[in-house]
């Protein structure tokens, strides 16, 4: 779980911060293409695009896209197909864009000019680093003086401004983060904060999951829970038929695809009392309702599930079966079936032993024969 955390924010980080690759100077202004298309309820859809060459001749290119409301920007003229500028002005500093509409599309050049008050507010606030390009990040996902100071209050220090923008690309609020600390969760990472945005991970789910699962749940848990779909109801309904079952075991359920109607539709097959580990298994292995009945139909009507598992993970089907059936193997027992597919006794090879003993030999001998590599000028006295 920690691995997956760590990947989810790694690429959150890369998705805000990759503007960064493009030019870390604090002394050049960030330059390029925009284009954008009008939306309904007076939203703007824009696309910013920087491409550059190196020194050594590599070409990069950076390019992020957001939606806005038209009222953020001022002197954006819509309706207008002359060239215009209107601009983006935010605390990090102004984008200011310059171009047409036609229509409902627009495109044009742009240029972002960096504040460099808020750039020594920031480090005051104890963040270094600070480019051009992490200044129109923050321009972008409208990083505050009081968005930063807010954050600050709720107890978090000695963190990256990546990780102040991710905050804000995924709405990681200060009233949010003060819910999930009164909900219990005090000392959560910022890493799990997001992973809860992400996820879903809300105050009321925490409540409701506490209820049917015990209060003493770990965020980690929390975040798995909504990764798997694992709903307070599912859980109520885990336990109804399962008693205290684990959180482990009925997380189990929902990866590996375990719902109320496969139970129901094995304990229709006659198997009753599977426990929540033995589900599981038949799930992972591809036991199904289907396999149990064509083995029940052959007379195997005892089958344990650990049996009906050896079945599956051993490549004993119904059709292996029923070609002994006609080699004159009847009710051959569970365990020899088995024996014999870990053993690579096939139909081929049995053929083959009784053509040459002018016998049907029995299977354990079969067995035997292929654990010992006989196929040839071997002892065809029966024990």
């Amino acid at each position: 779980m920690q691995r997956i955390l760590s990947l989810i924010i790694l690429a959150t980080m890369l998705a805000s911060c990759q503007i960064n690759a493009q030019n870390n100077s604090s002394t050049t202004n960030v330059k390029g293409e925009w284009v954008a298309k009008l939306r309904k309820n007076n939203k703007v859809w824009l696309q910013m695009t920087i491409n550059r060459e190196g020194d050594n001749g590599q070409h990069s290119r950076w390019n992020s896209s957001s939606s806005y409301k038209q009222q953020e920007f001022s002197g954006l003229q819509p309706n207008s197909k002359e060239n215009h500028t209107f601009t983006l002005s935010r605390d990090a500093g102004k984008l200011s864009f310059n171009g047409a509409f036609v229509g409902k599309a627009g495109a044009g050049d742009f240029t972002f000019q960096p504040n460099q008050d808020f750039r020594n507010f920031l480090q005051k606030e104890g963040f270094d680093k600070i480019s051009n390009n992490k200044l129109m990040a923050m321009t972008l996902h409208n990083v505050s003086r009081r968005f930063v100071k807010d954050i600050k209050k709720t107890g978090y220090k000695n963190f990256s401004t990546s990780k102040l923008i991710a905050l804000k690309i995924h709405n990681v609020s200060p009233e949010f983060i003060k819910k999930i600390h009164n909900a219990g969760f005090r000392d959560i990472s910022l890493n799990k904060l997001i992973a809860f945005k992400i996820h879903g991970v809300t105050e009321e789910f925490m409540n409701a999951m506490k209820k049917v699962a015990g209060s003493d749940l770990k965020a980690s848990k929390l975040i798995a829970f909504k990764i798997h779909g694992v709903t307070p109801e599912f859980v109520k309904a885990s336990r109804e038929k399962f008693g205290d079952i684990s959180m482990n075991k009925i997380t189990g359920f929902k990866i590996h695809g375990v719902t109320e109607e496969f139970m129901n539709d094995m304990k229709r097959t006659g198997i009753t009392n599977l426990s929540a580990a033995q589900l599981i298994a038949f799930k992972i292995h591809g036991v199904t309702p289907e396999f149990v009945k064509d083995f029940k139909k052959m007379g195997y009507n005892q089958l344990s599930a650990s049996k009906l598992t050896s079945f599956k993970i051993h490549g004993v089907t119904p059709e292996f079966v029923q070609a002994l059936n006609k080699l004159g193997y009847q009710e051959a027992s569970a365990s020899r079936l088995i024996s014999c597919k870990i053993h690579g006794v096939t139909i081929d090879f049995i053929q083959k032993m009784n053509k040459k003993t002018n016998k049907q030999l029995p299977l354990s001998r079969l067995v035997s024969y292929k654990i010992h590599g006989i196929d040839k000028d071997f002892d065809t006295n029966d024990d």
